[in-house]
């Protein structure tokens, strides 16, 4: 099985346009219902460089340079912010750069791990004969504006428990309650409106919530991993995946309390979407699952051929009843993947 890296990353979507004439710069824009950090990378004065994060609330956009582009080297990276229930969404693309954990601005774009960085996949972008560049990310769909703005506080309300009713960016009635009642208990102003310190009221709430309750895979091999999991929430089996976890780093894929004492994983290596080798499988086992070439989270577990789907056996992990919990994908199991 060979993973689309750009296929499974880019459950949300990203578009390169170009900004007016008279604005030379880099502009990022979220036109999705997610809260995004988002990067760039360049080659500036014959280095590479990438700089992060920029925040970007739905509905805002960002000026990240401030200057005429050089060249059509520039790109970009984004992920949701920890605290949306699902796990990370990323736009990602093929071209590796180092990314810090905190704010960062790094020089080169080898050796990641080495000097206590991640690796991820950058997508390149369009510049304008004028030296300018805009990137909005978006999802399929159509949000911008205040539209995106409104569907971004419903989502972080439902991330924490409250019901705003769909997530269409329409500020109707139940949202408008919803945000109220969460202004009234966390001291903020009473109104039905959206700004800027109720969604960042609300991003602190969701992260909170997200930390005390989950299930995190984390890899402690060198080797970039494709991760799946499945599990049987109110009665029914699921599986969901893709998500990349990097050498040393964690992921959450479940970030609400666990729906059964027993989880499953698959783990795959990344070798084989970077044409460095064949694949390794590094958790698997004989609980069988559907999957997808793409990201996917599809309901029960029978009959996946014909339903267009692929199977593979899922690694059985005993949790205990435990609300956090934390899989380790180890050199160990690595070695005795070769």
């Amino acid at each position: 099985m060979t993973i689309s890296r750009s296929a499974v990353a880019l459950g949300l979507f990203l578009a390169c346009g170009l900004v007016s004439p008279a604005n030379a710069g880099y502009e990022l824009c979220n036109h999705t219902s997610y809260v995004l950090r988002s990067s760039i990378a360049y080659k500036d004065s014959g280095d590479w460089k990438s700089k992060g994060w920029w925040i970007l609330h739905p509905g805002k956009c960002r000026t990240v340079l401030d200057r005429r582009l050089r060249g059509n080297e520039y790109f970009a990276y984004a992920e949701s912010v920890p605290g949306h229930k699902g796990g990370l969404r990323y736009f990602t693309g093929d071209q590796s750069f180092c990314v810090g954990q905190d704010d960062f601005e790094l020089i080169g774009r080898g050796e990641c791990a080495q000097s206590g960085q991640k690796s991820v996949d950058f997508i390149q972008v369009s510049v304008a004969k004028n030296g300018s560049s805009k990137t909005t990310f978006s999802e399929a769909i159509e949000l911008k504006g205040e539209k995106a703005a409104v569907a971004g506080v419903q989502r972080l309300l439902m991330d924490i428990g409250y019901d705003p009713g769909r997530i269409d960016g329409y500020l109707g009635r139940k949202t408008q309650r919803a945000i109220a009642t969460f202004r009234r208990k966390h001291g903020l102003r009473v109104n039905s409106l959206v700004s800027e310190d109720l969604v960042e009221k609300l991003v602190d709430q969701a992260a909170s919530k997200a930390s005390q309750e989950g299930y995190n895979i984390c890899n402690e091999t060198s080797e970039k991993m494709w991760t799946a999991v499945g599990f049987k929430h109110e009665k029914q089996w699921q599986s969901k995946g893709w998500w990349m976890v990097g050498p040393g780093q964690c992921t959450q894929v479940i970030n609400q309390a666990l729906p059964s004492n027993e989880f499953y994983v698959y783990a795959v290596t990344d070798r084989g979407a970077t044409g460095e080798g064949e694949e390794l499988v590094v958790a698997s086992g004989e609980h069988t699952f559907c999957t997808a070439d793409v990201l996917f989270d599809i309901p029960d577990k029978e009959k996946c051929d014909e339903r267009g789907f692929e199977e593979y056996g899922f690694q059985k992990v005993e949790t205990g009843g435990e609300k956090l919990w934390s899989h380790k994908l180890t050199p160990a199991q690595l070695a005795a993947s070769r």
